[in-house]
């Protein structure tokens, strides 16, 4: 595996840990009668969820501003139907 691929392992990795981390404080919201749930843990959770989705899905930005492609051939290919090899 090139250092690209495995870097791009590491942030999907990162998305499940965000969306275990929702997991678990999701039940904190429920656990509670309604007048007495906390905007800011419901807040967490979303947070949580949009990060971890936004990771699971590649997180495109973080991983072409770690490896810029370096021509703009590389540049082109995904959007060509191209695979980087």
């Amino acid at each position: 595996m090139k250092p690209r691929d495995l870097f791009s392992l590491a942030v999907r990795l990162l998305g499940l840990l965000f969306i275990y981390l929702a997991a678990r404080a999701l039940p904190i919201v429920f656990s509670g009668p309604p007048d007495q749930v906390v905007v800011g843990t419901i807040l967490t959770v979303v947070f949580y969820v949009v990060v971890g989705w936004w990771l699971l899905g590649g997180a495109r930005l973080l991983v072409k501003r770690a490896y810029p492609a370096t021509n703009g051939d590389q540049k082109n290919q995904d959007v060509a139907g191209g695979s980087i090899t």
